[in-house]
């Protein structure tokens, strides 16, 4: 029991509870410490922890004059190379070249091709890629969720994102609906942008160009997002390894084991379990992980296929 509960510990540190900061709150707090590196970007920027975080894993860097112009616009190009950056992605797998009729051998086709390949871009319906234009907001952030969420990894929606409002000038018909309502429900987009029109509704501008500093948070929050998933998964599967080394027990002191000692030791109290479950109750990511932690750790290893889940490594499995 000593390994779990030493795991434990850790999510309690990340996990949001009472007593714990979550963990985006925690990496805000670390990256907002970094030394600042570039000469028009310090550290009370909003966006700082976010572009901190990415410059930190080498997925953006700065210009030559030290600057890292966070206003400047990020074009098609740059952000799936930046994507593809932030997943590890093996670009040597594909071919890289020639997989759209503007994408041949320049530096940038590797990651476009690998993009393509993936499933996360589909280019215009000309079957051009063109990777020199300016990325929009609801661009970037389909390509974005796309490589970040694989499709065997996005919840079913919940009651409030389907009766959610949408901003007065987003087209609930257009093709990027589904992923700006699913952005804004997990808060996974940078609000400062937002506008409010004369009568009060709210204004997102979804064909706006997206600037550097908004891609980096964009990336961060949804880093983030499944990060805590994938937290909250060990979290679950462990307690029911617990549960299961004190199946013996009778009710009422397996209760109050698992209480003051094992949810103590988490930092947990029972109600906030009990809101956790609930509040990720449908989500079959985390319920088929948990069920894979549960059989790793306390089942039957050599019976757990965790091949599955190779592309959440990059949040910490």
């Amino acid at each position: 029991m000593k390994k779990i509960l030493s795991l434990v510990t850790l999510l309690a540190l990340l996990l949001p509870t009472a007593q714990a900061a979550t963990m985006r709150t925690s990496l805000i707090s670390a990256m907002s410490r970094a030394p600042e590196v570039f000469n028009d970007l310090p550290s009370d920027q909003a966006n700082y922890p976010a572009i901190m975080f990415l410059h930190e894993r080498e997925i953006v860097q700065g210009y030559e004059n030290g600057s890292f112009r966070p206003n400047g616009l990020v074009n098609r190009a740059e952000l799936v190379k930046m994507v593809v950056g932030m997943i590890g992605g093996d670009v040597s797998q594909v071919g890289g070249t020639n997989c759209f009729p503007d994408v041949q051998t320049e530096w940038f086709a590797p990651y476009v091709c690998y993009a393509k390949d993936q499933g996360w871009i589909g280019g215009y319906p000309d079957g051009t890629f063109k990777p020199a234009n300016s990325v929009s907001r609801v661009e970037a952030m389909k390509i974005v969720l796309n490589a970040m969420i694989a499709s065997d990894y996005w919840p079913s929606p919940t009651d409030f994102e389907k009766s959610m409002q949408m901003p007065k000038d987003a087209d609930v018909k257009q093709w990027y609906a589904s992923f700006l309502r699913f952005a804004i429900a997990k808060e996974l987009l940078d609000g400062a942008h937002v506008e409010l029109d004369a009568d009060g509704a709210y204004l997102y501008r979804p064909g706006d160009p997206m600037t550097r500093k908004e891609v980096a948070e964009l990336m961060f929050r949804t880093y983030v997002y499944m990060a805590e998933r994938v937290e909250i998964a060990n979290l679950l599967g462990m307690t029911m390894c617990f549960q299961l080394e004190h199946a013996t027990d009778d009710e009422t002191t397996a209760h109050e084991r698992w209480v003051n000692s094992f949810l103590a030791d988490m930092g947990y109290t029972e109600a906030e379990v009990d809101a956790l479950n609930t509040k990720y109750k449908s989500d079959d990511l985390i319920t088929d992980m948990a069920d894979a932690v549960r059989e790793s750790s306390c089942g039957d290893p050599s019976a757990v296929d965790l091949s599955r889940w190779e592309g959440l490594k990059i949040f910490g499995l």
